[in-house]
């Protein structure tokens, strides 16, 4: 396929599903880092998850706080 760079058919596969799990898996992590929704505890506990069950924790993460609202400041009175 690729003679090249020495990568057969099988490499090439395998490749093209660890590129995506990985992209998907930094970027669940940094967008749970960078959520303004969640709560320290919610972002720890996230993060444990991320990293436990890297590509399962990701999606489990990407789906469950997709349409979250921000939560409300408070206020200093």
């Amino acid at each position: 396929m690729l003679n090249f760079v020495n990568i057969g058919a099988a490499e090439m596969i395998l490749l093209l599903a660890i590129v995506p799990a990985f992209i998907l898996y930094i970027w669940a992590f940094v967008k749970c880092i960078t959520n303004k929704t969640l709560s320290s505890t919610d972002r720890i506990l996230w993060l444990l998850v991320i990293f436990v069950a890297p590509l399962l924790g990701a999606i489990a993460f990407l789906i469950v706080n997709r349409n979250k609202k921000p939560r409300p400041t408070q206020s200093a009175y």
